[in-house]
């Protein structure tokens, strides 16, 4: 609905029942963008959003022209609106949109998901946008095939504080994990990732998924942190298993403890415990989830 023509619409004019039934027949977009053309509105819209509201607003700032937003409501599907972002009118009209979706639909999670490539002035005023809302987003997603480490290091520095973060798109080689920011926890996916970065990185938790570890690499990462005097500041790394087995990648390493959780030979139920020098534990065990098979190191 075009918020500029629904002000002209004379609803409050009708029976209350009629424009009450009328706006409760409204999907949650409409509502949103209704609710945008007087105060009075806002109000009666408000009232009504108490008892129908989205759970999640999705955005995705894509590097075209569009912004797409994605209303997950109750017992319903998804309502969805794309607005043009080719101006810069258009870019803040569509972030009032947002504004104006979080303010009338409060209780609600949002995601983010913004497309590398964009161009320079659009990112920078979307990033600076989200910046100042960054309290409100519980996932931010940065996708594409390529990136630039600017790029890469703005998306993280804006969303560190989301409790799911997601870079979906390669980084160069020569980019710098020992980032000047905290981030709590990471998910990535880049087939490019090199096992040394985990070294550097000022993280908590990383997920990392599509990588090129083999089982050798990981053997070595294991005995560098047992015999070496690097320190590392992630206390829990998953990766996505490749095809090689838990005793191939532990073959030769010292180990303080096992545990077989099933008390068969499933390797998948297995518990391996490392000591290292200063007589901190590695724990290694691998699970399944929706991400496919992964084998867990909590420090």
């Amino acid at each position: 609905m075009d918020s500029q023509k629904s002000s002209g619409i004379p609803l409050f004019r009708a029976p209350y029942l009629v424009w009450k039934e009328s706006l409760e027949n409204m999907g949650p977009i409409d509502l949103a963008l209704l609710s945008m053309c007087s105060q009075r509105m806002e109000q009666a819209v408000s009232a009504l959003a108490k008892r129908h509201y989205p759970y999640e607003i999705g955005v995705r700032f894509g590097k075209g022209q569009k912004c797409e937003i994605t209303l997950s409501a109750y017992g319903s599907g998804d309502s969805k609106l794309e607005l043009d972002t080719t101006t810069p009118g258009e870019i803040q009209h569509c972030l009032k949109v947002i504004e104006q979706i979080w303010k009338i639909f409060r209780r609600t999670t949002t995601s983010a998901v913004l497309e590398t490539g964009m161009d320079e002035f659009k990112r920078r005023v979307f990033l600076d946008w989200a910046s100042r809302h960054a309290r409100k987003f519980s996932h931010a997603a940065l996708e594409g095939h390529t990136s630039t480490d600017g790029e890469v290091l703005q998306f993280l520095d804006v969303f560190k504080r989301c409790c799911i973060l997601q870079l979906l798109a390669p980084t160069s080689p020569q980019f710098n994990w020992n980032l000047p920011f905290h981030l709590e926890s990471l998910e990535i996916m880049d087939p490019g990732f090199k096992i040394e970065n985990l070294w550097t990185m000022n993280c908590n938790s990383v997920y990392i998924f599509k990588s090129s570890f083999t089982a050798a690499k990981l053997k070595h990462f294991i005995l560098k942190w047992k015999f070496g005097n690097e320190k590392l500041t992630l206390s829990t790394i998953r990766i996505e298993k490749s095809d090689f087995s838990m005793q191939r990648m532990l073959q030769g390493v010292p180990i303080a403890a096992h545990h077989d959780l099933a008390g068969d030979d499933d390797e998948d139920d297995n518990i391996y415990g490392i000591t290292n020098k200063e007589n901190k534990m590695l724990v290694i065990s691998e699970s399944i989830d929706p991400f496919g098979h992964l084998i867990n190191f909590n420090f």
